[in-house]
């Protein structure tokens, strides 16, 4: 620091209370986003400087900062105030014109599994509407789902979704197999290195599944996809489908596939003899 003349990094130290970090930034963006639900909001630049000042100030007020600055150290109260700042700032400048449709959003559908009836339920932080663009720029309306993250991002790997043959497994897997993991071949193994989240194909099925007006529903708008907005780095958009492929962020896709990863999963929950160990 002192020789190198670097300055330290700017991070909330979210080992003291992560749980109540991540509540702060949440309950600072859904407060400040609630008067703009159902309007559009611009991106970049145009964003930053409409809600800058609002969500800083809103910020230094929260009560949730209020009682974090009570229970840390000092600076590391004054170091959440700052990064936090900085926070606000990168997501802004990081986000695309939106429009909100719902924050806090309720998602919930039935789905049969074993000739068994489960309600499957959700709440996504946020339900936008937005332009998807294609290769050739074109740009059709569709439905974007968003969760906030302060902390480290589950891993997802987008080739996932051209791995025919683990869908195959998935689909083919029986109870008694899990054994095969002495030889590293079990399914649930190769599907948790692709995908270390369920979460945002899970809420996207929901969406897909069970909206209904005034939301638009799937039959009305072709398109799709989900983003973690990752608050720790740059504010930005951690995408599903990490192009808009029209191949794969289409509503046929998205349920097809969310529904033999639910099933699946549901079966090895119900009927798995063998839970294996997660590894690290």
């Amino acid at each position: 620091r002192y020789l190198a003349q670097f300055r330290p990094v700017e991070e909330i130290a979210e080992g003291d209370d992560p749980v109540m970090v991540g509540n702060l930034f949440h309950a600072l963006l859904q407060d400040c986003y609630e008067p703009w639900v159902g309007r559009d909001l611009p991106g970049g630049k145009e964003l930053h400087d409409l809600l800058f000042e609002e969500m800083t100030a809103a910020l230094h007020a929260s009560s949730y900062y209020q009682t974090l600055a009570l229970a840390l150290p000092a600076d590391s109260a004054v170091m959440l105030l700052k990064a936090g700042e900085k926070r606000i700032r990168n997501y802004l400048l990081s986000q695309p014109p939106t429009r909100i449709l719902a924050q806090e959003s309720a998602l919930a559908a039935p789905v049969t599994v074993l000739g068994r009836r489960f309600n499957l339920f959700g709440k996504a932080d946020r339900v936008d509407l937005r332009q998807f663009s294609d290769d050739s720029g074109n740009a059709s309306p569709g439905i974007h789902i968003i969760d906030y993250k302060t902390g480290r991002l589950p891993e997802l790997q987008s080739s996932i979704w051209e791995n025919d043959l683990l869908w195959e497994r998935m689909a083919a897997w029986q109870p008694g197999r899990e054994r095969e993991a002495a030889s590293g071949q079990a399914v649930i193994r190769d599907l948790a290195k692709n995908l270390q989240s369920v979460q945002l194909p899970y809420y996207l099925l929901l969406y897909g599944l069970g909206a209904a007006p005034p939301f638009p529903t799937r039959q009305q708008l072709h398109l799709c996809n989900a983003a973690w907005v990752e608050l720790a780095d740059k504010g930005e958009d951690k995408k599903l489908f990490h192009h808009n492929n029209s191949s794969y962020n289409n509503w046929d896709f998205v349920i097809d596939r969310g529904l033999s990863l639910t099933a699946f999963l549901l079966r090895h929950m119900l009927q798995s003899e063998y839970l294996i160990p997660a590894q690290g």
